[in-house]
């Protein structure tokens, strides 16, 4: 694969340490945050959710409902129709919303205290509520979180450097999805949720908690290939 160019500015948080954040990423953060998701605790998101949703769906009026609750802007007078297009690809079929796609953009965009992010993301799919989790679980799990962190935003942005930028991110993802199921099951064909919510409570697996250093982590992955090749 040939180099990405992406102009690159200041450092930002944890993953930023190591690598510059790229334009396009500042871009998606910017719009990200005029949703309304990052002044909500994550718990409260996920449990609201789950209050409105039927057999794994939410239905128009309760979508409604989750939004007046948990105060979120899912329209834009400036640009209309930009934020229902973009909402509209979290939809199951022509009217119902995926209960599981919503849930993971509140995990990836809301504030959490400790490592609760991780124990929400576990119980999200420990469907039989086993205390464990299949390696092909996990890895699901990790495929959702990149289609909500980068194909699904991918719908927020105009500008093309973003675009682009989001387009490197979803080529490499799938390399950045099998080393990174590595480093949480090693070997194992199962993980407990103890062990899961030990991984991904410390770095560098928190970064997955989060859609903006999630980005960032596929990012470095993709520039330390470059790198090497």
């Amino acid at each position: 694969m040939q180099c990405a160019v992406f102009p690159l500015v200041a450092k930002m948080g944890c993953v930023d340490s190591r690598v510059k954040t790229p334009e396009g990423e500042l871009d998606l953060r910017s719009k990200e945050e005029g949703l309304g998701w990052t002044g909500v605790q994550a718990r409260r998101a996920v449990e609201t959710l789950a209050l409105v949703s039927r057999k794994g769906r939410v239905n128009v009026k309760a979508w409604s409902d989750a939004v007046a609750a948990l105060k979120l802007k899912t329209q834009d007078e400036r640009h209309p129709g930009v934020l229902e297009d973009y909402y509209a690809f979290f939809k199951e079929g022509q009217e119902d919303y995926s209960t599981k796609l919503l849930q993971l953009l509140a995990l990836l965009l809301c504030w959490e205290r400790g490592n609760t992010k991780a124990r929400l993301l576990f119980e999200l799919y420990d469907q039989n509520y086993g205390l464990t989790l299949s390696r092909e679980a996990v890895e699901e799990m990790l495929r959702d979180l990149l289609h909500v962190a980068i194909q699904l935003q991918a719908n927020l942005v105009a500008v093309e450097e973003a675009k682009e930028y989001l387009k490197w991110l979803s080529a490499w993802q799938s390399r950045f999805l099998a080393d990174t199921l590595m480093q949480i099951m090693g070997e194992n064909a199962v993980i407990s949720r103890e062990a899961f919510e030990q991984q991904l409570s410390k770095e560098p697996l928190r970064q997955c908690l989060t859609a903006g250093s999630l980005r960032l982590a596929v990012y470095t992955s993709l520039k330390a290939s470059q790198q090497t090749s």
